[in-house]
């Protein structure tokens, strides 16, 4: 600090110079100065403090944000996998639930969304699953949503002409292999599937578009089993997988297998007369073997496409894609692309998981393929117009007692109901053309007696003909009426009884019904023919079986007093029956009634 008198330099505080002892001047303004330089500093300190407070805050709020995402995550994969464990074990009710949980608290998450549409189609909802996915991609978009929605969401003018290729390639290869079924291997619990077997629609190559897997029986060939694969590319039907043959043992536990392997799905095949085990996969448009591996059980030798590896390796494979040895004997089905289809030499419970498949798949086709349903449903008018005709003819619909009593006034041992009015309506492709005829059953008396009459209609040309005049059940009134129809080598036949002696076994041609098989069956007399050949008893029964017919495990005659529909297979009784088998009867006839209407 300087004195401003004398100009000399004094101690910074000073307040007289020490030189010439005048006072300084400055003293006030630097002590002035001071409050504003603590009130800066306060300042400073205030900011500090505040910055750290929001900084803290600021922490918390990131932490509870941090806390309450991880919780509802964490609720969110309870949800899918609670979820997943009801599905596994088929509980739709239930796993339906949970995944609409797991949508409700992760919105914008597609995963719930996809697996909830698996549920709905596994129940045969489509509606249902189109509905979800569309939510989905609307709350949470995704390319995986977009591609299963794809799949589903199958327009019905884009899809109706390959749907209908599909569907009537199934009915050329239905005539030429036979209708779906199967039969037995001697007395145990042993079946083989007959006719074109496996019909299965999957998506072999994820674009969305389905492909035609087809399995049948193939005698002719010396094939016992074959499948192959067919495609709709470019507006036409094109065969992208050759017949293969599915034969393990001479044609025992043959079937069909698909796998599931890094979101591909392959077809697993395996030819024992060559030791070449392969995994077939679809590539632009045709099945390629991916995986080829050749066993040489003697050396032995294993080779993984063309190069030498050890067994592990090939082990390893087949862990990988899933495979396991008893596969053969048991039907399974996931609904994404991992399929078992066993074919021959298993249980009846197995065939019948097969050929149940196989007719909800044509039964899909049929529906798909839009292009002819405006013939259909003239069709189905004028055959309902038909059994309102009938109907207001014969009378509606019902039962009443029959037979006779015994001196005591005593109803005979056999049971007194008969159907009266128009009894019987059932819908039968006797031909395998893809189109129903019409089957009537109804009460006329005739010569003060009760019979009952049966007939056929056929919807040709888009009019109805009559293509089986009306024929009478039985011509013995104390005799059980019924309408039989049965299936052998493919074909369904109607089988017409005489008095119990004679029976005919009629196919249907396209035109009319001609007589193919005549069976003489004349006990009292015991004579035995078949077309005129003088056959045994044993040869008769052998024949009754080798027809399919429904043979009484007490008698071994006819068992037509009880109902059966394994449609095209019937056996419809109509007189002489029971009140509940009455009402099965007419309860068909009722549904098959209403279909018409609708």
């Amino acid at each position: 600090m300087f004195c401003e008198k004398c100009g000399a330099k004094n101690k910074e505080y000073a307040k007289f110079c020490e030189k010439c002892g005048a006072p300084i001047q400055e003293t006030q303004a630097a002590g002035a100065i001071q409050p504003e330089r603590g009130a800066a500093r306060l300042h400073r300190k205030q900011i500090i403090a505040g910055s750290i407070v929001l900084l803290v805050i600021l922490a918390c709020v990131i932490g509870y944000l941090v806390y309450a995402n991880s919780q509802k995550q964490a609720a969110y994969t309870g949800k899918l996998q609670s979820a997943d464990k009801y599905l596994q074990a088929l509980d739709y009710e239930h796993a339906e639930a949970d995944y609409l949980e797991a949508i409700d608290i992760e919105p914008k998450k597609e995963e719930a969304y996809i697996k909830l549409a698996d549920v709905y189609t596994m129940q045969g909802k489509q509606d249902k699953a189109i509905e979800i996915l569309k939510t989905g991609k609307k709350k949470a978009g995704g390319k995986a949503l977009e591609l299963k929605l794809k799949k589903l969401n199958i327009s019905p003018k884009g899809g109706s002409a390959q749907y209908q290729a599909y569907y009537d390639l199934c009915m050329e290869y239905q005539r030429k292999y036979g209708a779906p079924g199967h039969r037995k291997w001697g007395d145990e619990d042993i079946y083989d599937l007959t006719g074109l077997c496996a019909v299965k629609l999957m998506d072999f190559d994820g674009d969305g578009n389905e492909e035609l897997l087809l399995g049948y029986a193939d005698q002719a060939s010396g094939v016992q089993y074959a499948y192959e694969v067919w495609a709709w590319q470019e507006n036409k039907l094109i065969q992208v997988l050759e017949p293969t043959g599915s034969m393990h043992s001479n044609g025992e536990l043959a079937w069909i297998q698909t796998v599931v392997k890094d979101g591909k799905i392959y077809i697993w095949g395996y030819s024992y007369d060559e030791f070449i085990e392969q995994y077939l996969c679809m590539k632009d448009g045709k099945f390629t073997a991916e995986y080829e591996i050749e066993c040489d059980f003697v050396s032995p030798t294993v080779k993984l496409n063309g190069k030498d590896v050890n067994t592990t390796v090939w082990h390893d494979l087949e862990d990988e894609f899933g495979w396991y040895a008893e596969s053969g004997l048991q039907y399974r089905d996931d609904q994404k692309g991992t399929i078992n289809i066993p074919l021959g030499f298993v249980q009846k419970s197995e065939t019948n998981a097969v050929l149940e498949m196989t007719q909800t798949t044509l039964e899909t086709l049929k529906e798909r393929g839009t292009e002819k349903s405006t013939k259909n449903a003239e069709q189905r008018q004028a055959y309902y117009d038909l059994c309102m005709k009938y109907q207001e003819k014969y009378g509606r619909p019902g039962y009443k007692e029959l037979g006779s009593k015994d001196e005591n006034g005593i109803w005979e041992s056999w049971d007194a109901i008969g159907l009266a009015g128009l009894c019987a309506i059932a819908l039968i492709d006797f031909n395998n053309d893809g189109n129903q005829e019409l089957v009537l059953g109804y009460e006329s008396p005739a010569d003060d007696r009760v019979v009952h009459q049966y007939e056929i209609w056929a919807w040709r040309n888009n009019a109805l003909v009559n293509v089986l005049k009306p024929t009478e059940c039985s011509h013995d009134e104390d005799a059980v009426d019924w309408i039989e129809t049965t299936i052998y080598d493919g074909k369904v036949y109607l089988v017409q009884d005489e008095a119990g002696m004679k029976y005919n076994y009629l196919s249907y041609d396209g035109e009319t019904f001609k007589n193919e098989i005549e069976l003489i069956d004349d006990y009292y007399n015991k004579e035995h023919k078949i077309n005129g050949k003088p056959v045994s008893a044993e040869e008769v029964s052998a024949f009754n079986k080798k027809m399919n017919r429904k043979i009484s495990a007490e008698d071994g005659w006819q068992n037509a007093d009880v109902y059966f529909n394994e449609n095209p297979k019937i056996v419809l009784p109509l007189r002489w029956l029971t009140e509940e088998m009455a009402s099965q009867v007419l309860g068909e006839s009722a549904e098959t009634l209403q279909s018409l209407k609708q």
